[in-house]
Formats: C-alpha cells, structure tokens, sequence
C-alpha cells in the first residue's frame, strides 16, 4: 500500500530552493530517484528534511511535490510547510535584489516572516513600520 502523497507547490527555482534547503536545515540531495516505505520509486530535486524518514521530491516543471510521511509519523508536516515558506522568501528576496532592493525581514508571531523592501521616493523613506493595516503581507 502506497502512503504517497503528492502536493501542488510554486516552487519551480532549483537555486531558490537550495537557498530554502539551507535556511530551513534541508538536505538539497540533487535529482534523482528514492524509494518509499512501500518501496514506490519518486523522482524528482530530492529533499531531505529534518526529521523525516524519506526524502521528498520535487519536480519544479509542475511544481508539484511527492512525499511519504505516512501522516506524519515518519516526518511532521510543519518541516515541509517550513519548506515552501522558506522558497517563498527566498524568491521574493532573489525577485527583490535582481531590482537593486534589499530585503528586510520580521519574524511574525504564529511563525510567519514579513518581508519588507525599502524604498525612498522624493525624500521619503517608507519600510519598517509604515504598515498600519496590521496584516504585515507575512509570508
């Protein structure tokens, strides 16, 4: 019987998700092949997250994601969720700098992360603290 799971993601950069493999204590293992508990072939950027039994994998064409965690007891789903808002920073960071803009970055309570990028317009400064709705845009 076959604990695979397969979820959509938006990662689709191999150097972002390095970038996330190393911000979140991920192994980047390269493309290749693993087998599952139920020895089921996954293929794909294989990564091996902290804790998990089996590595994922993930195919950056589509974006989408394959995984054995067998519902959590060979793996917790907060390292793969930590995965995805690690790539989303990253790209939001590589998307920023490639403009000439530095990125800040706010740990929010609950575990999200705001990113804010500077910017001065006619002698303002707008960033940190300018957000008065309270929502932050957390990642």
């Amino acid at each position: 019987m076959s604990h695979v799971t397969k979820r959509k993601s938006s990662i689709k950069d191999i150097e972002i998700l390095k970038k996330a493999c190393t911000r979140t204590n991920s192994e980047y293992q390269g493309l290749g092949t693993a087998k599952t508990w139920s020895r089921q072939d996954i293929s794909g950027h294989l990564v091996q997250l902290r804790g998990w039994r089996y590595p994922i994998a993930i195919q950056p064409e589509t974006g989408q994601i394959e995984a054995d965690n067998y519902g959590g007891k060979w793996g917790k789903q907060e390292r793969l969720d930590e995965l995805q808002q690690g790539y989303a920073v990253e790209a939001v960071k590589a998307k920023a700098e490639s403009e000439g803009h530095v990125v800040e970055e706010y740990a929010l309570a609950g575990g999200g992360i705001k990113c804010v990028i500077p910017i001065s317009v006619g002698g303002y400064s707008a960033g940190e603290g300018d957000d008065t709705s309270g929502d932050g845009y957390g990642v």
